[in-house]
């Protein structure tokens, strides 16, 4: 199983291996919302598979571990963790950069954000008792697993609604997973009125479409005339703080049991 290298808002990680026995047979595979990756690098490879995000920065550093993954990774040997690069990097315009040079500053970034934020990134790499979690010389062994796992993967930079209508098909499997409601971590946040409408398509396609977002009362709301399943996870926090969260998954279909 190939798994994410860097942290994401709302890392699906832990929901793959419950996620992943639900989903029915199916030829083409599209995630609308695609984050980190966690739930179609897990995924056993489908026919057609299509990897969407509107985050532009995102989709260029996997479309640069697809194509370019040794150019990529020479360029990260000379990036270095501390917080005067981590600063440095955030103030450039990545408009100003190359595609690989812009993959490897959203990889730094990533990794050494506190959270794994995308918006309002500030420096979290301080530990006293683990290593940096940015390593230029450890990162190899993860962009080649992705790169061979993306050999035949779609790379789309398209608004979520679009994605859907281009790739929904009876024999396709959509899985959705949009920002958290009430969330600001993200590149493009997702307001009640994107679940309204992300609620309407799902009435309305032909294929199946499985959508998660943590308990939450207007979400549960919106999407009540879908099935539904609950994932409870306990989450360890700094100071020995343990807390545990539930992930909602609807579907437009009956999930088995």
């Amino acid at each position: 199983m190939t798994a994410p290298i860097f942290p994401y808002p709302g890392d699906k990680r832990r929901l793959a291996k419950k996620m992943l026995p639900l989903f029915p047979k199916h030829t083409c595979y599209l995630e609308a919302f695609v984050g980190a990756g966690a739930i179609l690098l897990a995924k056993e490879p489908s026919k057609t598979e299509v990897m969407n995000d509107l985050n532009g920065e995102l989709i260029n550093f996997f479309r640069m571990v697809r194509h370019h993954p040794k150019a990529l990774n020479d360029e990260l040997k000379w990036m270095l963790p501390s917080r005067m690069d981590f600063e440095q990097s955030k103030a450039v315009n990545p408009e100003s950069l190359t595609e690989l040079q812009r993959a490897a500053r959203f990889l730094f970034l990533q990794k050494l954000a506190f959270g794994g934020r995308v918006k309002g990134r500030n420096y979290g790499n301080i530990h006293t008792t683990k290593a940096s979690r940015f390593n230029p010389h450890e990162l190899w062994d993860g962009i080649k697993d992705i790169h061979r796992r993306l050999g035949s993967v779609q790379i789309e930079n398209l608004p979520w609604r679009e994605a859907i209508e281009r790739y929904d098909r009876n024999y396709t499997v959509i899985y959705a997973d949009p920002p958290y409601l009430g969330f600001n971590d993200y590149s493009h946040n997702f307001t009640i009125k994107d679940y309204e409408e992300l609620a309407d398509v799902a009435k309305s396609i032909e294929g199946t479409i499985f959508i998660s977002h943590k308990e939450h009362p207007e979400i549960r709301k919106l999407f009540r005339a879908m099935d539904v399943r609950e994932f409870p996870f306990d989450y360890s926090f700094q100071k020995g703080e343990r807390k545990k969260v539930v992930e909602l998954v609807f579907c437009n279909r009956e999930i088995p049991q």
